[in-house]
Order: C-alpha cells, then structure tokens, then sequence
C-alpha cells in the first residue's frame, strides 16, 4: 500500500486526470468473492463503470465494493494520522479506504 501511495504522488505531479490500480491489498476480497470475480472499489462512479465494462468484453469479472464512511474508525490510531491496517473485519474495504486517503484531489480512481 505504501509503494501504491508514492505512484499516486507521482501520478499527481504528472498531473493524471484518472488512476487504476490493479493490486492484490488483501486475502479478503477472495474469501469474499471466490476466484471467478475480482473486486473494484474507487471514487469515481464513470470510471468505474468503465473499468467493469472493459472488464466484460474481454472475459474479467468485477463486483464493486462499497467504501462506507462510518468504516474509517477502524483506520483510526493515536500513533499516526491514518492507520494501513483496519482491523479485524471489513480488510477489503478498509484498505480502499486507506488507499482513497492519497489519491490526488480531483483524479478520478478505481
């Protein structure tokens, strides 16, 4: 996550309009969703739309995720202003969370 957050600050020093990141965050989206579907999570409902469609004419499977706001609790810390480790349930979620922390305003992510 750490690595993904320094391609995002170079992706908002090139200016980039739109970011996919296409990573392995956590063994939770697969127990969640088995082998057949991946997961897709972002800030921009357009482009993840885009990324689900492509995803269809060229035989991948996406299922969004949500990214609920009452689940940043869990990234709370009294050690650091953001935690990279949510907790004990919602991995999937609280990762795309963390990452949605340092996407460069006004860039459309999924």
């Amino acid at each position: 996550r750490l690595v993904l957050i320094d391609a995002f600050a170079r992706a908002a020093e090139l200016q980039a309009t739109h970011i996919v990141n296409i990573a392995t965050l956590t063994g939770a989206v697969v127990r969640a969703l088995g082998q057949a579907y991946a997961g897709i999570m972002g800030n921009s409902q357009p482009l993840i739309d885009a990324v689900i469609k492509s995803g269809i004419n060229h035989g991948e499977n996406y299922w969004q995720l949500p990214l609920p706001e009452e689940y940043k609790e869990l990234l709370k810390t009294p050690y650091a202003d953001i935690n990279n480790v949510g907790g004990p349930y919602g991995g999937a979620i609280t990762a795309g969370l963390f990452l949605r922390e340092f996407i460069p305003e006004n860039t459309a992510w999924a």
